[in-house]
């Protein structure tokens, strides 16, 4: 059993990761994923989602959907950071921009946040809504890493003062019901 949930597991994050190669060609590249994170355990995963393939087309949609906005912006200031995505069973999606305060312009991050929520969502989620962690480096900042992955400020402002629960399906019932 352990076997089999760890091959599965790893099937996630070999899906995720396959797409977190840095360019070769570009010295200072605008936007490359360094790493990702799962925020449910496999069992939650494969419930909601059932195999890797359609979660790593996405993230590698919202990839080149961020490279895109990073390359408009006139800030070139090496930046490093992590995406917080999260979908629903409906189709929504909500993201959240974890960076060092003031490394990126408030437009800038409102702008991207809205392109990437438009970027069209896996289409299988079902019994509840997944989360990951896209980590991010920007025009030469040291590779991102985070693990565990952060926790977006907004999430640890609605949890306060309320009992511990499941991270994040908890917190999104409370900020995203």
């Amino acid at each position: 059993m352990k076997t089999r949930i760890c091959a599965s597991l790893c099937s996630w994050m070999v899906a995720l990761s396959a797409i977190a190669q840095p360019s070769a060609s570009a010295e200072n590249p605008v936007f490359t994923m360094t790493s990702a994170a799962l925020y449910q355990p496999n069992d939650v995963l494969v419930e909601r989602l059932g195999d890797a393939s359609g979660l790593a087309s996405y993230a590698k949609a919202l990839v080149a959907t961020a490279s895109d906005e990073f390359s408009k912006w006139p800030s070139r200031a090496p930046v490093q950071g992590t995406l917080v995505v999260a979908v629903k069973p409906n189709g929504g999606v909500r993201v959240w921009l974890v960076v060092p305060n003031g490394s990126i312009p408030d437009a800038s991050s409102m702008a991207l946040k809205r392109k990437l929520e438009a970027v069209a969502p896996v289409v299988t989620v079902r019994e509840g809504p997944i989360a990951f962690a896209i980590n991010f480096s920007a025009w030469g900042a040291a590779p991102a890493t985070l693990q565990p992955p952060p926790i977006p400020d907004e999430w640890r402002a609605a949890m306060a003062g309320r009992p511990a629960g499941v991270i994040p399906d908890a917190v999104l019932a409370v900020i995203w019901p």
